[in-house]
């Protein structure tokens, strides 16, 4: 077996060119990702998190009698309570998560913001689908 010592396998994924270090990410990646989150994924989960809210509600508070809420009442409703649920120990990061944003911002952003999000809210919304449809 040939002696692989770490300078031929750096080597080797050299001439393939291979990167084995991450390098840290530029201001413009930063940048896109940034925008990204603000001009896309902020809103379109207040949209999506404010059409389960309403459904949930058509769906369980208006057989108890409640009166049925329109979009833009169910989005106030979204609001108010992220709102009032906000703390700022939630800004507070830990030094794997400002590595993880330093190093690839953008693969980072649409995956921990927009994929994790996005399943969440939508794996709540299934679970009271199937709910309401045994009541």
């Amino acid at each position: 077996m040939a002696d692989l010592t770490s300078e031929k396998i750096n080597a080797l994924f050299d001439s393939l060119g291979i990167k084995r270090e991450p390098k840290a990410a530029s201001a413009v990646s930063i940048l896109i990702s940034i925008a990204f989150l603000f001009f896309f994924c902020i809103p379109f989960f207040s949209f999506l998190n404010a059409w389960v809210v309403m459904s949930f509600w058509n769906w369980f508070l208006v057989p108890a009698g409640l009166a049925a809420i329109s979009y833009p009442i169910a989005l106030g409703i979204t609001t108010l309570f992220g709102y009032l649920k906000f703390k700022q120990t939630d800004l507070k990061q830990d030094e794997k998560t400002t590595a993880k944003y330093l190093v690839n911002p953008i693969l980072t952003a649409f995956t921990d913001v927009f994929l994790v999000s996005f399943v969440r809210i939508m794996g709540t919304y299934l679970i009271g689908y199937f709910i309401s449809l045994f009541i």
